[in-house]
């Protein structure tokens, strides 16, 4: 039998279970720093600085997740909001009404990193206002 060795709080009896052990070690730890959602991000709200029809973009190496809702209600029966990412729509949402402001909103779209996000008003849109924009993100 080889001699015992422990390094910190674990015992290894040979050369190769010491190797084996320092390839776990450094899964862990590629594991540990892939960019993973919710990971070291909090809640924050961004309504005084988001509006309807400008482009963000995730600055960050971490994706992000977010939410929004709005009051619409607008000039024509056709009143949508619609959601891009990356230039490619990927939520359109609205209603027939033309006299009630409707609540309305969207939430958990995750943003890449690198990637650019928008709402934007579609037709008879025009006098909708964000109520809530919050983005699961790193704080500040």
């Amino acid at each position: 039998m080889g001699l015992l060795k422990y390094i910190g709080d674990k015992l290894f009896s040979n050369d190769k279970e010491l190797a084996l052990q320092d390839d776990i070690d450094l899964i862990q730890n590629d594991i540990a720093a892939l960019p993973i959602i919710g990971v070291n991000q909090t809640w924050q709200n961004m309504t005084s600085s988001r509006g309807m029809n400008s482009l963000y973009t995730n600055d960050t190496t971490t994706p992000i997740m977010f939410t929004v809702s709005l009051n619409g209600g607008g000039t024509t029966s056709n009143n949508y909001f619609f959601l891009e990412i990356d230039g490619i729509q990927i939520y359109r949402s609205g209603g027939n009404n033309t006299t009630n402001h409707q609540r309305m909103g969207i939430g958990g779209y995750i943003i890449p990193p690198g990637s650019t996000y928008s709402l934007k008003n579609g037709s008879g849109f025009g006098n909708s206002n964000i109520i809530t924009w919050a983005e699961l993100r790193e704080a500040p």
